[in-house]
């Protein structure tokens, strides 16, 4: 029978973390900290002065306990110089002490159960970091009082399973779904404080059926299971972890949310005759491999038709299916007719049925494309750069106009160690290329040699598109890098091989250093002696060694349709905003007197703005951070900033350069493409002239800024993916549609970082990931999403849930969702209460009008603010519409229906193009304004015109009062005051605006937006240039090496008149008489080195 321990007397309590130990529950009290003794001290701990102290204590509290109910603001007593509550217990004023293993162990556990690590940890596993100063200053503050009982912590229902029939599914409750909404909204973030503070703030205004934290989170990990995107932890080949939602769930989820669901493209679309707008519509799309695309068609009965099986037609002929394909008429396919012959069926047989039909087992199968995104982001919201590196992607079957809303942008994954080449190991904008500092300048083609070359005899190769890189040839080179490296090679030659290629993969410059770092330590650093078999076989053995990938992953994936050089586009941010718009920002205002400055300002903030759909420029914060400015800044100058330089300080050819970049930025901006080849021919003659100018101004620019040859290689990008913008309708509410822009990811950076200040630190990749997961889960459901149920059917939410996302426009808005289904064509808006004042249309300044339609005199009429065109513009007053060249003045509607009226000032279009500005001319009539009446469905789109301000001699005569904290001051600025009542006042069409640069141009004469070369000598032009460069660098080279001569003779004597000092310090110590002198001799043979090498190296 075994042995039974002694009973423990009442002061004393068994360690729960080790039960050869006793904590004494006297001394922890008075202490405040966990006291511990083995089971066989308990007699000896009772007899020491501690304990008995700690006894004498607790008999006080006990004699001045109240057994009524008191708080954390009754009256304290003192006793034997301490300090004690009404109900007896020690107040103890200490700045906390250390605990020992077995406490910190329990309160950590403690902090983990009430979640202060992160607001999601529920959601993952326990961390094995804790910080104990944090659980105990939250122990104390549960002890003294100030943490309510009833704090909304306590532990959830056990059974939490709503009916599936309730409205609120999945949820148990309504108010459950709205703090989940509140929780799950990108961009309006709540850490748990603030979402305990809501709760709180619910349940003191008798908020019935309140959950607490601890239940959302709960119902919140459960979903995530359920319906969230799977999140895996994947290791890297360089030894990094992070965690990542998986692609493939997330394509899954675009096929289980009708929302998304109906708007996916699964087949090719041919546009035929019709405009290019999408990526699907473009040439990549079009001459995609047929394995590559969706391999079958459905019916209504579930009829599966596979490419490469024999069909049948309605006609009763059999053909091959090659392609599914979507046209104007519907779904067709392109097909090859069969015979039957009987000796050659046979071989036809072999390659039937069609092997994806027995992987797909009876269901449906189609190929999805994505469009992915990488980048490193800060996750701080401070200056301090907090480095992650992301990964997001987007449905490219979706139509642009709607990948341009954040709700169809997906995060993949994110980490601050694993770069994302290793986190995709399938997606790398770097192409394995070296950049700038090699031969080869470009990572699209092959253009380039050695800067002697560049500056003379290829110099004009540099203004034409090169021979385009292969992948193939450039992961042969990736690996005799690798062979080299493992022969001996050291890291010079390395670098020079690397520069002579321009080719340097990023992954397998890991490896290279580290088998030229062992081969260096094996020679001994010597340049000469070269490696011995054995060595070579060494290093060989460790390159064999490693395991997994060797080098960039995306190079293997040709046959897969993904060619890492052509499919990498230029984008229009990096490219040309901070690239073409930036150069010539900073060589135009950097050559102004003091003067042009300011005068440049009044008439940028004078400029209209209307047309444009830019935010209202604030051209004071420009001129004052005029080496700051971002893409917005560069996009509003790019539209507006050569109508206002006239009169300023500009170099030779830079008003050129500035028209020439409005001129290609708006041709670059066009949503949709009608007429492809006139298109890319005039792309081209744009790009040619910028550079031609540049090759004026700068003709070693072209050397210096990569940027300015990929221009080259937009025409192919256009060609092959469609055009550089989406659909600028957009704009309205949010940023414009991407193609190959990445503004849309860029807009997406910002959640990401709310997600990142939110995290728990501990595990940023893991949490990041979960919270991005959660809120998928969550756009998922309420959008009205299947998934799978506990009894294997598919569900969705309930139906109140779903009109939540339907009706609720806040909620959208939150969601990054919008409905472009609201602006209807030939509608208007009316004017507020307070301004749109009513009357009849004989009292009206208009009734001398011919309207288009019938119209009764006291038919009473009323303003409106704006009218919808038939482009979905919003046109407001003095806005500029094509139908007959004309303003818009007032939009009337009438009381009694929906008539609505348009009063517009017609203007007259002249027949040629402003020589100054290359830009159509608006004339007012001479006999003054024109005014005429048209209906509301007549307006097309608006469009911008600039006032022409050098031919009306406008000037700065007016004034202003200084405008500070939205009310005026007693200071007065001057302002730019349009002279529109002069006989030569006339208007521009602003060619550069980017806003319905298409539809504009084509409703002009082709004779006023046709472009024009600006050189008509190219070659000549380039050979004066590369003259003038190749001196200039000659010169350069010659006086660099000159300098560095001087410097190798200054050093070479200041080491001879260092070594002279040594001897001379080395002298005196020799005798105590003659120390003096000889030590005198060996400074004045120092000081004389330091002359000679003029000081000290």
């Amino acid at each position: 029978m075994p042995c039974t321990r002694k009973p423990l007397p009442d002061t004393f309590e068994e360690d729960p973390n080790d039960a050869s130990r006793v904590v004494c529950m006297l001394c922890s009290r008075r202490l405040a900290r966990s006291v511990t003794i083995t089971r066989g001290r308990i007699k000896r701990h009772s007899n020491t002065a501690e304990h008995k102290a700690s006894v004498s204590s607790d008999t006080i509290r006990k004699e001045h306990i109240d057994w009524g109910n008191t708080g954390i603001l009754d009256d304290v007593f003192e006793h034997d110089d301490r300090v004690y509550d009404y109900q007896g217990n020690e107040i103890l004023f200490d700045a906390g002490g250390s605990n020992d293993t077995s406490t910190q162990k329990h309160l950590a556990e403690e902090l983990e159960h009430f979640e202060l690590w992160g607001e999601y940890q529920d959601l993952c596993e326990g961390d094995d970091d804790e910080d104990v100063a944090i659980t105990n200053v939250m122990a104390h503050m549960r002890n003294i009082g100030f943490e309510d009982d009833s704090d909304g912590d306590e532990d959830p229902p056990e059974n939490m399973e709503p009916s599936t029939k309730s409205r609120w599914f999945p949820y148990p409750s309504k108010t459950m779904f709205v703090l989940d909404l509140l929780d799950s909204m990108p961009r309006l973030r709540f850490s748990n404080n603030a979402l305990a503070t809501i709760i709180w703030a619910m349940k003191h205004v008798h908020q019935t059926e309140l959950p607490s934290l601890k239940a959302l989170r709960k119902i919140q990990g459960d979903l995530c299971k359920k319906v969230g995107p799977e999140t895996a932890e994947i290791k890297t080949t360089m030894g990094n972890t992070f965690s990542v939602n998986t692609l493939q769930s997330g394509v899954a989820k675009d096929f289980a949310c009708p929302l998304i669901r109906e708007e996916m493209k699964l087949y090719i679309v041919d546009p035929g005759d019709g405009p290019v707008s999408e990526t699907f519509h473009a040439a990549k799309a079009q001459d995609t491999d047929p394995d590559l695309d969706s391999p079958m068609y459905a019916d209504h009965y579930e009829n599966h038709y596979y490419r490469n099986e024999i069909a049948k037609l309605h006609n009763g002929q059999y053909a091959i299916v090659h392609q599914w394909r979507m046209t104007s008429e519907g779904l067709c396919a392109d097909v090859n007719h069969v015979d039957v012959d009987i000796e050659t069926a046979h071989d036809w047989a072999t390659f039937m049925p069609n092997p994806l039909r027995a992987k797909a087992n009876g269901k449906r199968l189609y190929t999805v494309h994505l469009n992915v995104w990488a980048d490193d982001v800060s996750g701080a919201r401070s200056k301090q750069y907090n480095e992650h590196y992301n990964i997001y992607y987007q449905n490219s079957g979706i139509p642009h106009k709607k990948l341009a809303q954040e709700f169809f942008v997906r995060f993949a994954s994110a980490s601050t160690h694993a770069t994302s080449l290793e986190q995709l190991n399938a997606q790398s904008l770097e192409c394995s290329h070296i950049g700038m500092g090699g031969n080869l300048p470009c990572w699209r083609c092959k253009v380039g040699g050695s800067n002697a070359e560049k500056e003379t005899v290829l110099y004009e190769t540099l203004y034409k598109p090169g021979a385009p890189r292969d992948p193939d040839k450039t992961l042969e080179e990736v690996k005799r890098q690798l062979s080299l490296a493992a022969q001996g090679v050291s890291h010079n030659a390395m670098n020079l091989e690397q520069q002579k290629s321009g080719v340097k993969d990023s992954i397998a410059e890991t490896f290279i250093c580290r088998l030229c770092t062992v081969s260096q330590e094996m020679t001994g650093r010597s340049t000469r002696r070269k490696l011995t078999s054995t060595e070579q076989a060494a290093l060989q053995k460790i390159l064999d060694d490693i395991t997994g990938t060797k080098w960039n992953k995306l190079l293997e994936l040709k046959s897969l349709g993904l060619n890492v050089h052509t499919d990498t586009p230029d984008e229009l941010l990096h490219l040309y905003l901070l690239g073409q718009d930036k150069y010539v920002w900073h060589i135009l205002h950097n050559k102004w007197d003091p003067r042009d400055a300011p005068l440049f300002l009044i008439r940028l903030e004078s400029a209209c703005l209307k047309g444009l759909t830019l935010p209202p420029v604030r051209a004071k914060w420009i001129l004052k951070h005029s080496n700051g400015l971002v893409g917005k800044h560069f996009k509003a100058l790019q539209q507006l900033a050569v109508f206002e330089v006239h009169g300023l300080k500009l170099g030779p050819y830079i008003f050129d350069l500035l028209k020439a970049t409005g001129e290609l930025g708006a041709h670059l901006w066009f949503p949709k493409i009608r007429k492809m080849e006139q298109f890319l021919s005039d792309l081209k003659i744009y790009i040619d002239n910028v550079l031609d100018i540049w090759s004026l101004i700068d003709p070693g620019r072209i050397l210096d800024k990569g940027k300015l040859h990929t221009l080259l290689h937009f025409i192919d990008d256009i060609r092959r993916f469609g055009p550089a913008i989406g659909p600028w309708k957009a704009l309205i509410y949010g940023p414009p549609a991407i193609l190959f822009s990445t503004e849309g990811f860029e807009c997406f950076n910002a959640i990401f970082r709310m997600c990142s200040v939110l995290s728990n630190r501990l595990a940023p990749s893991r949490n990041i990931t979960l919270q991005f997961s959660h809120m998928d889960c969550f756009k998922h459901i309420i959008s009205g999403g299947f998934w799978r149920g506990t009894n294997g059917h598919f569900i969705q939410a309930g139906d109140g849930m779903r009109a939540f996302m339907n009706s609720e426009k806040l909620v959208q808005r939150n969601l990054g969702y919008i409905d472009k289904k609201d602006l209807v064509p030939g509608t208007a808006k009316l004017k507020s209460a307070k301004k749109h004042g009513a009357a009849k249309w004989c009292e009206t300044r208009y009734a001398m009008l011919d309207p288009p339609i019938t119209i009764e005199a006291d038919s009473v009429w009323e303003e409106c603010s704006y009218v919808i065109g038939q482009h979905q513009d919003i046109c407001v007053e003095q806005s500029w519409d094509p139908l007959t060249i004309e303003r818009i003045q007032s939009v009337l509607q009438r009381v009694t229906d929906p008539t609505i009226l348009v009063i517009v000032e017609v203007f007259l279009l002249a027949e040629a193009r402003s020589k100054r500005y290359n830009m159509p001319q608006l004339l007012a009539g001479a006999a003054g304004p024109r005014l005429r009446a048209f209906l509301a469905k007549d307006v097309h789109f608006d469009f911008n015109a600039q006032h022409d301000c050098l031919a009306a001699g406008c000037s700065t005569s007016g004034t202003r009062p200084v405008r500070q904290e939205r009310s005026d001051t007693a200071a007065t600025e001057p302002i730019w005051v349009h002279n529109t009542q002069s006989t030569s006042s006339q208007y521009l069409v602003n060619m550069h605006a980017l806003h319905n640069a298409d539809l504009i141009r084509e409703a002009l004469p082709r004779t006023l937006t046709e472009p024009i070369a600006y050189l008509k000598d190219r070659v000549s032009s380039h050979q004066a240039s590369s003259a003038i460069v190749s001196g200039q660098r000659t010169q350069r080279r010659a006086k660099a090496a000159e300098k560095a001569k001087e410097r190798a003779a200054q050093r070479r004597a200041g080491e001879a008149g260092t070594g002279t000092q040594d001897k001379g310090k080395g002298k005196r110590n020799r005798g105590q008489g003659s120390r003096r002198a000889e030590g005198d001799a060996g400074l004045a043979n120092a000081d004389a080195g330091l002359l000679q090498g003029g000081g000290r190296p």
